[in-house]
Order: C-alpha cells, then structure tokens, then sequence
C-alpha cells in the first residue's frame, strides 16, 4: 500500500512539473510586440491569443483601393494557410465607426482589429512612411521574418511561409 502512493506521488510530482514547464513555456514563447487591440465585436485582442502561430498581419483602412483589392488574396491565404499553423489578422487604421460599417458590407474571412495605437504599432514594424497596404509576417515567437509595403503577391507570400517552419 505504501508503494503504491509513494508510486502515485511521483507520477503526480512529474505530472504538475510537466506541467508548470508547458505553462511557462506558453507564457513566455511570444517574445515580439503584443498591443492589445479590439476586434469586430468589441472585444480586446493580442497577437499571443493566437498561440505559438505565424501571424500575417496586414495594415489597412477603407479608403485604400489596394488595400480594398487585396482583401480576396488575405481571405485565400486564410482558408488555406488557417489549419497550417498560420493566422491572418487585418489591422485596419480606420476609427471604429468606418471600419464596422465597411466589414458590413465587404466580405472578410479573418479577423480584423483596430486601436488608437495602430498607426504607431505599423511604424515600430518599419512602416515610418505609413503607405497602405502595409503587411508583415510574424513567426510563432513574434520575430518579422518578412514585410512589404504595397499590394501583396500570392506566390510571395506562399514562399516565404513554405520555406519558414510554419507547422511548428
């Protein structure tokens, strides 16, 4: 009977370990910028809700006809890329107003948020001129591995998450 909970106990022990380090490890994994912005529905969001995924983050507002055309392209790579580890999130720079009346009318497959910091989140990716459409590709740990001002190409974009480690 004594060895059978001496037997317990260290499986318990090892159990909670494995555990605190899983926690630990999710607390600290994302290393990169982590505002917190508002989606859709009002509520708060940060790029590390999105757990150990590759984020494309595209910056964009209503006015913008480029960024208005390449809303097609970040819906396909969200239905294709989606169960491949990688998320795609629209920052729009639009107050909140605008922006909900055009999601209203435009159809959007991922999620779109907005803050008063937007602007300022897209110049601290390197965005200082603040042309649109701006987009930046996150590793799981919030590193840039890519960013491109301007209208984006499929392919592009599809090579760099093939040759980064995105099932990780």
């Amino acid at each position: 009977m004594k060895r059978n909970l001496q037997v317990i106990l260290a499986i318990a022990a090892l159990m909670a370990g494995v555990f605190f380090q899983h926690m630990q490890h999710r607390q600290t994994a994302w290393s990169g910028l982590d505002p917190v912005l508002t989606d859709y529905y009002g509520e708060s969001r940060r790029f590390s809700d999105y757990g150990e995924r590759f984020l494309v983050v595209n910056f964009w507002a209503a006015w913008c006809e480029p960024c208005r055309e390449e809303i097609p392209l970040l819906n396909q790579l969200h239905e294709q890329w989606g169960s491949r580890n990688v998320a795609v999130l629209g920052i729009t720079l639009d107050n909140q107003e605008t922006s909900r009346e055009f999601l209203r009318q435009q159809a959007i497959a991922y999620p779109v948020l907005s803050g008063p910091q937007a602007e300022k989140l897209m110049e601290s990716y390197g965005n200082k001129s603040g042309n649109l459409p701006f987009t930046v590709i996150l590793d799981a740990r919030g590193n840039v591995v890519f960013s491109h001002t301007g209208p984006l190409d499929f392919r592009q974009v599809e090579n760099i998450l093939t040759q980064t480690d995105t099932d990780t």
